[in-house]
């Protein structure tokens, strides 16, 4: 049985996330419902291009950053700058978030051992798809 009333706009990875564009606006404030289905890529942190905020609506997520790991609560946003390097780990069968974004500030990338890598050197070409990762 499908409980979504329609395919989702994005396909992450091998089905690891799923997107919703509930508003989108090039250049301007967006907000997409994200449904997840594995973690992130556990080879580096990454950042954003725009500062967002996030709300978890159902599952269990854990935020990986510098300073360790925390739990993201049900319902309690989660601003964060276009710096913040971050990854998601999935405790859970599956989560699902509103993610709110704000215009495009910046590039965005992986923080490896060596210093900050271009999406396009670390994803495969299309940023979707695990790709090299970090340079040696």
């Amino acid at each position: 049985m499908n409980l979504w009333p329609r395919k989702a706009d994005e396909v992450i990875g091998e089905a690891y996330m799923r997107r919703w564009h509930l508003r989108r606006k090039p250049g301007g404030h967006n907000l997409y419902l994200h449904r997840y289905n594995g973690s992130d890529d556990d080879r580096a942190l990454h950042d954003h291009p725009w500062r967002s905020i996030s709300i978890l609506l159902w599952g269990n997520l854990q935020e990986v950053t510098v300073d360790g790991q925390k739990r993201l609560w049900p319902l309690i946003p989660k601003f964060r700058s276009a710096e913040y390097a971050h990854r998601l780990t999935l405790e859970s069968r599956f989560a699902i978030t509103l993610f709110f974004t704000f215009p495009k500030e910046r590039e965005w990338g992986f923080l490896c051992p060596n210093g900050w890598v271009h999406w396009r050197e670390f994803t495969d070409e299309s940023g979707q798809r695990t790709g090299d990762g970090c340079p040696e």
